[in-house]
Protein backbone atom coordinates (compact mmCIF):
# COMPACT_ATOMS: atom_id res chain seq x y z
CA UNK A 1 0.00 0.00 0.00
CA UNK A 2 1.46 3.34 -1.03
CA UNK A 3 0.49 5.68 1.80
CA UNK A 4 3.37 8.13 1.67
CA UNK A 5 1.02 11.03 0.97
CA UNK A 6 -0.93 10.14 4.13
CA UNK A 7 2.03 9.51 6.38
CA UNK A 8 2.46 13.20 7.18
CA UNK A 9 0.16 15.05 9.56
CA UNK A 10 -2.51 17.00 7.72
CA UNK A 11 -2.62 20.78 8.19
CA UNK A 12 -5.19 22.08 10.63
CA UNK A 13 -7.26 23.73 7.92
CA UNK A 14 -7.27 20.59 5.77
CA UNK A 15 -10.80 19.56 6.72
CA UNK A 16 -12.08 23.01 5.79
CA UNK A 17 -10.66 23.15 2.28
CA UNK A 18 -13.25 24.42 -0.23
CA UNK A 19 -15.01 22.07 -2.61
CA UNK A 20 -16.64 22.62 -5.99
CA UNK A 21 -20.42 22.97 -6.04
CA UNK A 22 -22.01 19.96 -7.73
CA UNK A 23 -25.76 19.36 -7.76
CA UNK A 24 -26.23 22.06 -5.10
CA UNK A 25 -23.76 20.45 -2.68
CA UNK A 26 -20.04 21.06 -2.17
CA UNK A 27 -17.88 18.23 -3.44
CA UNK A 28 -14.53 17.95 -1.73
CA UNK A 29 -12.19 17.98 -4.71
CA UNK A 30 -9.16 17.18 -2.53
CA UNK A 31 -10.93 14.15 -1.07
CA UNK A 32 -12.21 13.06 -4.48
CA UNK A 33 -8.72 13.29 -5.98
CA UNK A 34 -7.26 11.24 -3.12
CA UNK A 35 -9.88 8.52 -3.49
CA UNK A 36 -9.51 8.36 -7.27
CA UNK A 37 -5.75 8.09 -6.99
CA UNK A 38 -6.07 4.62 -5.46
CA UNK A 39 -8.74 3.36 -7.86
CA UNK A 40 -8.95 -0.47 -7.72
CA UNK A 41 -6.96 -0.65 -4.45
CA UNK A 42 -9.56 1.41 -2.57
CA UNK A 43 -11.66 -0.09 0.23
CA UNK A 44 -14.72 2.08 0.91
CA UNK A 45 -16.27 1.52 4.36
CA UNK A 46 -19.62 3.14 5.14
CA UNK A 47 -21.73 3.53 8.23
CA UNK A 48 -25.41 3.43 7.21
CA UNK A 49 -27.71 5.61 9.34
CA UNK A 50 -26.72 9.27 9.20
CA UNK A 51 -24.02 8.57 6.59
CA UNK A 52 -25.65 6.91 3.58
CA UNK A 53 -29.22 7.81 4.57
CA UNK A 54 -30.59 10.56 6.84
CA UNK A 55 -31.51 9.70 10.42
CA UNK A 56 -35.22 8.76 10.52
CA UNK A 57 -37.76 9.03 13.37
CA UNK A 58 -37.66 5.24 13.80
CA UNK A 59 -35.09 2.72 12.47
CA UNK A 60 -37.53 1.02 10.07
CA UNK A 61 -38.12 4.32 8.25
CA UNK A 62 -34.48 4.79 7.22
CA UNK A 63 -34.72 2.81 4.00
CA UNK A 64 -32.51 3.50 0.98
CA UNK A 65 -33.95 4.94 -2.21
CA UNK A 66 -33.28 3.24 -5.52
CA UNK A 67 -30.68 5.80 -6.56
CA UNK A 68 -28.57 4.91 -3.52
CA UNK A 69 -28.96 1.18 -4.22
CA UNK A 70 -27.86 1.67 -7.84
CA UNK A 71 -24.97 3.86 -6.70
CA UNK A 72 -23.67 1.26 -4.24
CA UNK A 73 -24.05 -1.41 -6.91
CA UNK A 74 -21.92 0.64 -9.31
CA UNK A 75 -19.34 1.39 -6.60
CA UNK A 76 -19.12 -2.30 -5.71
CA UNK A 77 -18.26 -3.15 -9.29
CA UNK A 78 -15.36 -0.71 -9.30
CA UNK A 79 -14.06 -0.79 -5.71
CA UNK A 80 -14.24 -2.96 -2.61
CA UNK A 81 -17.21 -1.74 -0.58
CA UNK A 82 -18.16 -2.64 2.99
CA UNK A 83 -21.06 -1.57 5.21
CA UNK A 84 -20.30 -1.17 8.94
CA UNK A 85 -23.54 -0.67 10.84
CA UNK A 86 -25.06 -0.84 14.28
CA UNK A 87 -28.01 -2.66 12.72
CA UNK A 88 -28.39 -6.44 12.67
CA UNK A 89 -26.61 -7.99 9.72
CA UNK A 90 -29.74 -9.53 8.24
CA UNK A 91 -31.56 -6.20 8.49
CA UNK A 92 -28.90 -4.15 6.72
CA UNK A 93 -28.50 -6.82 4.04
CA UNK A 94 -32.27 -6.75 3.48
CA UNK A 95 -32.08 -2.96 3.04
CA UNK A 96 -29.15 -3.32 0.61
CA UNK A 97 -29.58 -6.70 -1.18
CA UNK A 98 -26.43 -6.33 -3.27
CA UNK A 99 -23.97 -9.07 -4.14
CA UNK A 100 -21.57 -6.33 -5.23
CA UNK A 101 -20.94 -5.34 -1.60
CA UNK A 102 -17.79 -7.16 -0.51
CA UNK A 103 -17.98 -6.87 3.27
CA UNK A 104 -20.57 -6.47 6.02
CA UNK A 105 -20.34 -5.72 9.73
CA UNK A 106 -23.57 -5.75 11.73
CA UNK A 107 -24.27 -4.92 15.39
CA UNK A 108 -21.13 -2.74 15.56
CA UNK A 109 -19.02 -5.71 14.48
CA UNK A 110 -20.63 -8.53 16.47
CA UNK A 111 -21.46 -10.06 13.06
CA UNK A 112 -19.03 -9.93 10.13
CA UNK A 113 -19.36 -11.38 6.63
CA UNK A 114 -16.83 -11.06 3.82
CA UNK A 115 -17.33 -12.37 0.29
CA UNK A 116 -16.04 -15.92 0.02
CA UNK A 117 -15.64 -16.33 3.79
CA UNK A 118 -17.82 -17.84 6.48
CA UNK A 119 -19.90 -15.61 8.73
CA UNK A 120 -18.21 -14.66 12.02
CA UNK A 121 -20.34 -13.92 15.07
CA UNK A 122 -19.52 -12.84 18.60
CA UNK A 123 -20.33 -15.66 20.98
CA UNK A 124 -22.45 -14.69 23.97
CA UNK A 125 -21.83 -16.95 26.95
CA UNK A 126 -24.88 -18.53 28.54
CA UNK A 127 -24.35 -16.28 31.57
CA UNK A 128 -24.12 -13.16 29.40
CA UNK A 129 -27.28 -14.09 27.51
CA UNK A 130 -29.19 -14.71 30.74
CA UNK A 131 -28.10 -11.36 32.18
CA UNK A 132 -28.84 -9.57 28.91
CA UNK A 133 -32.34 -11.09 28.87
CA UNK A 134 -32.93 -9.93 32.47
CA UNK A 135 -31.73 -6.44 31.59
CA UNK A 136 -33.98 -6.42 28.52
CA UNK A 137 -36.96 -7.34 30.71
CA UNK A 138 -36.05 -4.56 33.15
CA UNK A 139 -35.90 -2.01 30.31
CA UNK A 140 -39.21 -3.19 28.89
CA UNK A 141 -40.82 -2.68 32.32
CA UNK A 142 -39.13 0.72 32.64
CA UNK A 143 -40.61 1.84 29.32
CA UNK A 144 -44.10 0.42 29.94
CA UNK A 145 -46.66 3.20 29.54
CA UNK A 146 -44.08 5.74 28.38
CA UNK A 147 -44.53 7.28 24.93
CA UNK A 148 -41.87 7.90 22.30
CA UNK A 149 -39.41 5.16 23.29
CA UNK A 150 -38.37 2.10 21.31
CA UNK A 151 -36.40 -0.85 22.68
CA UNK A 152 -34.49 -3.00 20.16
CA UNK A 153 -32.98 -6.38 20.94
CA UNK A 154 -30.42 -7.05 18.20
CA UNK A 155 -29.31 -10.34 19.66
CA UNK A 156 -25.88 -9.11 20.69
CA UNK A 157 -26.77 -5.48 21.37
CA UNK A 158 -29.65 -3.68 23.11
CA UNK A 159 -30.67 -0.26 21.81
CA UNK A 160 -32.89 2.22 23.64
CA UNK A 161 -34.25 4.82 21.17
CA UNK A 162 -35.81 8.01 22.51
CA UNK A 163 -36.04 10.30 19.45
CA UNK A 164 -39.81 10.72 19.81
CA UNK A 165 -39.87 10.91 23.62
CA UNK A 166 -40.29 13.94 25.85
CA UNK A 167 -36.86 15.46 26.53
CA UNK A 168 -37.12 15.47 30.33
CA UNK A 169 -38.60 12.01 30.49
CA UNK A 170 -35.86 10.72 28.19
CA UNK A 171 -33.24 12.11 30.55
CA UNK A 172 -34.79 10.23 33.50
CA UNK A 173 -35.09 6.98 31.54
CA UNK A 174 -31.49 7.16 30.31
CA UNK A 175 -30.17 7.66 33.84
CA UNK A 176 -32.22 4.70 35.12
CA UNK A 177 -31.08 2.53 32.19
CA UNK A 178 -27.43 3.37 32.79
CA UNK A 179 -27.66 2.50 36.48
CA UNK A 180 -29.41 -0.78 35.70
CA UNK A 181 -26.82 -1.71 33.06
CA UNK A 182 -24.03 -1.27 35.59
CA UNK A 183 -25.86 -3.74 37.85
CA UNK A 184 -26.97 -6.36 35.31
CA UNK A 185 -24.05 -6.13 32.84
CA UNK A 186 -21.15 -4.34 34.57
CA UNK A 187 -18.59 -5.40 31.91
CA UNK A 188 -20.69 -4.21 28.97
CA UNK A 189 -20.22 -0.90 27.20
CA UNK A 190 -22.78 1.91 27.26
CA UNK A 191 -22.58 3.87 24.04
CA UNK A 192 -24.63 7.03 23.35
CA UNK A 193 -25.64 7.81 19.77
CA UNK A 194 -28.06 10.14 18.05
CA UNK A 195 -31.13 9.88 20.31
CA UNK A 196 -30.20 6.30 21.18
CA UNK A 197 -28.39 4.57 24.03
CA UNK A 198 -26.79 1.23 23.14
CA UNK A 199 -25.49 -1.56 25.35
CA UNK A 200 -22.75 -3.73 23.83
CA UNK A 201 -20.53 -6.65 24.91
CA UNK A 202 -16.90 -5.82 25.78
CA UNK A 203 -14.59 -5.51 22.79
CA UNK A 204 -17.37 -4.97 20.26
CA UNK A 205 -16.95 -1.70 18.39
CA UNK A 206 -16.63 -0.48 14.83
CA UNK A 207 -12.86 -0.10 15.14
CA UNK A 208 -12.50 -3.81 15.87
CA UNK A 209 -14.93 -4.55 13.04
CA UNK A 210 -12.87 -2.54 10.56
CA UNK A 211 -9.69 -4.27 11.77
CA UNK A 212 -11.27 -7.64 10.92
CA UNK A 213 -12.28 -6.39 7.48
CA UNK A 214 -8.82 -4.93 6.81
CA UNK A 215 -7.24 -8.28 7.66
CA UNK A 216 -9.12 -9.64 4.61
CA UNK A 217 -8.12 -6.72 2.38
CA UNK A 218 -4.33 -6.60 2.49
CA UNK A 219 -2.87 -3.96 0.19
CA UNK A 220 -6.06 -1.87 0.02
CA UNK A 221 -6.32 1.75 1.17
CA UNK A 222 -9.26 2.08 3.62
CA UNK A 223 -11.57 5.09 3.56
CA UNK A 224 -14.17 5.19 6.34
CA UNK A 225 -17.30 7.40 6.35
CA UNK A 226 -19.16 7.83 9.66
CA UNK A 227 -21.40 10.29 11.45
CA UNK A 228 -21.52 9.71 15.22
CA UNK A 229 -19.69 8.57 18.35
CA UNK A 230 -20.05 4.90 17.42
CA UNK A 231 -17.89 5.57 14.36
CA UNK A 232 -15.04 7.15 16.33
CA UNK A 233 -13.08 3.89 16.88
CA UNK A 234 -13.25 3.10 13.15
CA UNK A 235 -12.21 6.60 12.10
CA UNK A 236 -9.26 6.50 14.50
CA UNK A 237 -8.14 3.07 13.35
CA UNK A 238 -8.32 3.92 9.66
CA UNK A 239 -6.29 7.08 10.11
CA UNK A 240 -3.74 5.25 12.27
CA UNK A 241 -3.39 2.84 9.32
CA UNK A 242 -2.65 5.83 7.04
CA UNK A 243 -6.13 5.58 5.54
CA UNK A 244 -8.78 8.23 4.95
CA UNK A 245 -11.26 9.24 7.65
CA UNK A 246 -14.39 11.15 6.59
CA UNK A 247 -16.62 12.72 9.25
CA UNK A 248 -20.21 13.14 8.07
CA UNK A 249 -22.47 15.80 9.58
CA UNK A 250 -22.19 18.28 12.43
CA UNK A 251 -22.07 15.69 15.25
CA UNK A 252 -19.41 13.44 13.74
CA UNK A 253 -16.15 12.66 15.58
CA UNK A 254 -12.99 14.40 14.35
CA UNK A 255 -11.45 13.17 11.08
CA UNK A 256 -9.13 14.49 8.40
CA UNK A 257 -12.03 15.21 6.05
CA UNK A 258 -15.57 16.43 6.68
CA UNK A 259 -18.77 16.26 4.62
CA UNK A 260 -22.00 18.04 5.50
CA UNK A 261 -24.30 15.00 5.50
CA UNK A 262 -25.64 12.02 3.55
CA UNK A 263 -26.44 14.09 0.45
CA UNK A 264 -22.86 15.38 0.31
CA UNK A 265 -21.65 11.77 0.62
CA UNK A 266 -23.92 10.79 -2.26
CA UNK A 267 -22.67 13.57 -4.52
CA UNK A 268 -19.07 12.59 -3.82
CA UNK A 269 -19.81 8.93 -4.62
CA UNK A 270 -21.63 9.88 -7.82
CA UNK A 271 -18.48 11.67 -8.93
CA UNK A 272 -16.36 8.72 -7.85
CA UNK A 273 -18.41 6.46 -10.14
CA UNK A 274 -17.88 8.61 -13.20
CA UNK A 275 -15.41 7.30 -15.82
Amino acid sequence: MDSRHLGQKLPQNHARAPGRVFGGHAVREDLLDLLQKHNARLLLLFDYDGTLVPIAPTPDKARPDQELVRLLKALGRRYRVAIVSGRRLEEIQAFLPLSEIWGWAGCHGAEIKVAGKELWRYSLSSEEKALKDKFHLYLAQLLAGRKGFLLEDKGFVLALHYRLADKEEAKIVKEEARRAAETFLPRWQIRPGKKVLEFLPPGINKGAAVARLLAEAQGFLPAYFGDDAGDAPALRLVEEKAGIGVAVGSQAPPASFKLAGPEAVRQLLLRLCQP
